[in-house]
């Protein structure tokens, strides 16, 4: 069973988020992170934008329904 967009995009996000974290709690200036044989080298403040925008993404993909809800003012 192939998993679908939305579930790649979450366990992709959630290894970046993983190398992410391990990285900043372990370097204390440079961080590398390598993901499918991609290499990409942040200072800290660098590195923990992009943390928080994996974070985000993790949360938003993981929700099982949308944000948004449709009240409707017409029926009584």
């Amino acid at each position: 069973m192939q998993p679908t967009d939305r579930a790649r995009k979450l366990i992709f996000a959630k290894t970046m988020r993983a190398q992410l974290e391990t990285q900043l709690a372990t370097n204390a200036g440079i961080v590398t992170v390598s993901v499918d044989g991609t290499s990409v080298t942040y200072d800290r403040d660098q590195a923990m934008q992009e943390y928080m925008k994996w974070d985000k993404m993790c949360i938003r993909l993981s929700r099982k329904h949308g944000r948004t809800s449709t009240i409707r003012l017409d029926t009584q």
